[in-house]
């Protein structure tokens, strides 16, 4: 994550660096990433609830306490999309956007709001899908929702194969 935040056209984004896996809490950059990540997170929770399955029995990320490993494995493939928004979402942000503590650097609430709704515009866009009744398009959130589905029907033995999303 460190290597694009170094590369980002807008120098208030740039990262200064990181020590072993402790990521700056002043890194503007990796604070908006980590905060479409916890976005990202809470429509995959919700997938996973709606398919009637364990959120924190996952298979690729390691069974933490309190950490919703599955949750973790599913929203991978769907990361680069929240990415990509932000790339292009930083472009117009000033500091001002932020609150600097002295030892933290947190996004404004008012901005905050600003980039959670832009990523509810996000999860609402069509792309690319064939699956069930929803013809060649359907929103990322349906996406995310169908795919959880597809996953809990090979895990109960109704499918033979699972293929993950390619969007």
């Amino acid at each position: 994550m460190h290597a694009p935040c170094r590369h980002m056209p807008n120098p208030h984004f740039r990262s200064s660096g990181r020590r072993g896996w402790v990521v700056h809490s002043r890194a503007r950059a990796h604070n908006l990433l980590n905060l479409g990540y916890e976005i990202l997170k809470g429509e995959v929770y919700r997938a996973i609830m709606y398919a009637h399955l364990d959120p924190y029995l996952g298979y690729l990320h390691s069974t933490q306490f309190a950490k919703p490993s599955l949750v973790c494995d599913l929203q991978e493939p769907f990361r680069y999309l929240v990415e990509d928004f932000l790339v292009g979402y930083h472009q117009n942000l000033a500091p001002e956007s932020f609150e600097d503590t002295g030892r933290r650097v947190f996004v404004r609430p008012k901005e905050k709001l600003r980039l959670i709704l832009g990523l509810n515009r996000l999860f609402e866009k069509r792309a690319p899908y064939k699956r069930r009744n929803y013809g060649r398009t359907a929103s990322i959130r349906t996406i995310i929702r169908e795919e959880t589905i597809k996953l809990a029907q090979y895990l109960r033995g109704n499918k033979t194969i699972y293929e993950p999303p390619t969007l």
